[in-house]
C-alpha cells in the first residue's frame, strides 16, 4: 500500500479548485488569516509542508496549490525521482499557457487562478486580507496575484522567472525581468505606494538561478514598498531555496551555516506576516512557530 505523502500524514485536506477555465488542487490546514504557499519546482515535497506548518502554528489558514506533480516525499526514491521530475516539469512549465516562463514584460496567466483563490480563501477565514508567498518559479506568481484587494502582504523568495540561469543573461532584460507586466507593476506600485500592500523579497547573494537585477528592478519602482532581505555567502558558496532551507535545519541540522541564516530569514517573514495579517501582534500561544 503506497505512503501517504507528507501534507495527508500532516492533515491537510485536498479539493478541486476552479476558476478562469484553470483547475488546481489545493491542500488547506489552520485558522486564522488565511496564507497561500506556493511551491517550488518540480513540485511541492515534504519542505514545502513544513514551511507550511511554521506558518499554521503561528495561528494561520494555509493553502497550497498544487501547480505541477504531487507532495514529494523524503524517501531515497523521492530524492532520485527529483532530477527526471525537474526536467519534465521545466519543459511542461516552457509549454503550458498558465506559466510565462520566457517571455519578457508579462504576468503569467496562473496569477488570475490565483487571485480567486486569494479572495475564496479570504471569505473563508472571515479576516479581511490574506497572504501570499512565492517561492522560486513561483515568486512572480505571488507579485501577480497581490494586484488583487485582498492581498496584504506578497512575499518573492529567489523568484526565478522567466527563466534567467547564468546562460541565458546574454539575452537583453530577462535577467531585470520581475515576472509581471507593466501595467501589473503599476498597480503594485501603486498598492505599496498608499500603504495596502507590503512585498518582500528574499535571496542568496550567490543565487545563480533569481538573478539580483530583477529584485532591483521591483526595489526602484516600489521603493519603500518592498523590503529585500538578501543572504550574504562567502564568494564562490551557491545556494537558492531559502525557506526549504529553512525548514530543513528547523528540524534536521542547526549547526549547517546556510540552514542558520535562512532560519533567521524564516522568522523575519514569520514577523511580518503577523505585522500585516494580525495587527495586534500574534494570537498564537507559541509565536516561535515551533
Amino acid at each position: 500500500m503506497p505512503r501517504p505523502n507528507p501534507a495527508d500524514e500532516a492533515g491537510y485536506t485536498r479539493s478541486r479548485f476552479d476558476a478562469d477555465g484553470m483547475s488546481h488542487d489545493v491542500y488547506r490546514r489552520g485558522d486564522g488569516p488565511a496564507v497561500l504557499l506556493l511551491h517550488e519546482m518540480p513540485a511541492p515535497s515534504w519542505r514545502t509542508v513544513r514551511i507550511a506548518e511554521r506558518i499554521r502554528r503561528r495561528g494561520y489558514r494555509v493553502a497550497m496549490p498544487i501547480f505541477t506533480g504531487d507532495v514529494r516525499g523524503r524517501t531515497p526514491r523521492d530524492a532520485l525521482r527529483v532530477m527526471p521530475d525537474l526536467a519534465a516539469t521545466t519543459i511542461r512549465i516552457c509549454v503550458s499557457r498558465e506559466f510565462v516562463a520566457l517571455a519578457q514584460g508579462r504576468t503569467s496567466p496562473i496569477a488570475s487562478w490565483l487571485r480567486a483563490l486569494a479572495r475564496s480563501e479570504q471569505r473563508s477565514s472571515g479576516r479581511p486580507s490574506v497572504g501570499v508567498i512565492g517561492m522560486c518559479f513561483s515568486g512572480s506568481f505571488a507579485l501577480g496575484t497581490a494586484i488583487d484587494a485582498t492581498v496584504a502582504i506578497a512575499v518573492a523568495s529567489q523568484p526565478a522567472l522567466p527563466f534567467a540561469p547564468i546562460g541565458m543573461r546574454w539575452i537583453p532584460g530577462q535577467a531585470a525581468d520581475p515576472g509581471v507586466s507593466p501595467a501589473d507593476l503599476d498597480r503594485l506600485a501603486a498598492r505599496t505606494a498608499s500603504g495596502e500592500l507590503c512585498v518582500r523579497a528574499y535571496r542568496y547573494s550567490n543565487d545563480w538561478i533569481a538573478p539580483e537585477e530583477r529584485i532591483e528592478v521591483l526595489r526602484a519602482r516600489l521603493g519603500d514598498g518592498i523590503e529585500y532581505v538578501r543572504i550574504d555567502l562567502p564568494a564562490g558558496r551557491h545556494a537558492h531555496p531559502v525557506l526549504s532551507d529553512a525548514a530543513t535545519v528547523a528540524d534536521d541540522d542547526p549547526a549547517d551555516s546556510n540552514g542558520r541564516l535562512a532560519l533567521r530569514a524564516l522568522d523575519d517573514l514569520l514577523a511580518a506576516l503577523d505585522a500585516r495579517l494580525k495587527p495586534a501582534g500574534p494570537s498564537s500561544p507559541n509565536p516561535s512557530g515551533s
